[in-house]
């Protein structure tokens, strides 16, 4: 079944696929990443529903455009940004597994911390 939005034309050519047990994301060739089907914690939890969902915040323009994802079995999904910074979003059911510090899901993507208030890319330069 195609998938809305994946067309093959110009920013809807899917780069890298990344999946958990229910839900699909994909980096455009535009750097946005889209998702279908449940990510459980985000507001993306259409398992019937083919319709493709944009993240917000990861829209690619400049500073918020995905080069890499990567998919927890169950319900996270992490990405790395042009700029080398880490966001992730989807649920926290075995702990803090979005990597900003609390065990709280997130609709959204979060900045993944080293600390308290330090982003991964400004910890791994030091």
């Amino acid at each position: 079944m195609p998938i809305a939005g994946i067309d093959g034309s110009p920013g809807n050519r899917a780069l890298v696929l990344g999946g958990t047990q229910s839900g699909r994301c994909v980096i455009m060739d535009s750097g946005k990443v889209e998702c279908w089907g449940s990510i459980r914690g985000s507001t993306i939890r259409r398992v019937h529903n083919y319709d493709v969902l944009p993240v917000a915040g990861i829209d690619g323009t400049p500073g918020n455009r995905a080069i890499a994802i990567s998919q927890g079995a169950a319900s996270t999904v992490c990405v790395v940004l042009d700029t080398g910074r880490v966001r992730c979003w989807g649920g926290s059911q075995y702990g803090p597994e979005l990597g900003n510090g609390t065990a709280a899901q997130s609709d959204l993507p979060v900045e993944v911390l080293t600390g308290p208030s330090t982003p991964l890319t400004e910890a791994l330069v030091r």
